[in-house]
């Protein structure tokens, strides 16, 4: 049993770092509309909703860390946004989530808008961008459009690393 956790931790790590790769070498090549999708937010969520517990909160920790650390302004800023997404995530997970790919789109999308929202907001505060219509209309939005269909594509390997891996009992009738 020890040997399947240290497993899954370890291909949890090899996960996390692909979509760090991604996101910050091969997706800057292929902006749609000047916005790339946030893998690790949409790694966040999908590890979160199907997980659900403390692992799941470190989870969000780590990747918003990695997400600082890789192009963050506000240090830290990213971390507890990030934090606070698998806590919601965390809440919800009993409730309304049914582990549907569909769904994690959903959440992934309307988190995203949050996320990216409170992201220009403080942006606008700091650092005086006024223009927060502009970042709705061709930043927010597009990115969150875009980072909700790569969820699809995230949510079979995310599900896969936060369901337990339970050896089958062959039972004799």
């Amino acid at each position: 049993m020890q040997t399947q956790n240290m497993i899954r931790y370890a291909l949890l790590v090899v996960f996390v770092f692909l979509l760090t790769v991604l996101q910050t070498t091969i997706l800057r090549a292929v902006e749609i509309f000047g916005v790339i999708p946030n893998l690790l937010f949409s790694a966040v969520v999908c590890y979160s909703l199907t997980k659900g517990d403390w692992k799941a909160l470190v989870f969000g920790i780590v990747c918003g860390m990695i997400l600082d650390f890789f192009g963050g302004r506000a240090v830290g800023m990213n971390t507890l946004l990030c934090m606070y997404t698998a806590l919601v995530c965390i809440l919800l997970h009993g409730g309304l989530f049914n582990n549907n790919a569909f769904v994690a789109m959903i959440f992934v999308f309307l988190l995203s808008i949050a996320y990216e929202f409170f992201i220009y907001f403080f942006s606008l505060l700091i650092w005086g961008q006024t223009d927060i219509l502009y970042a709705l209309l061709f930043k927010i939005l597009p990115g969150s459009v875009y980072t909700a269909l790569v969820t699809l594509f995230i949510y079979p390997f995310a599900r896969a690393l936060a369901n337990q891996w339970v050896p089958r009992r062959h039972s004799r009738r």
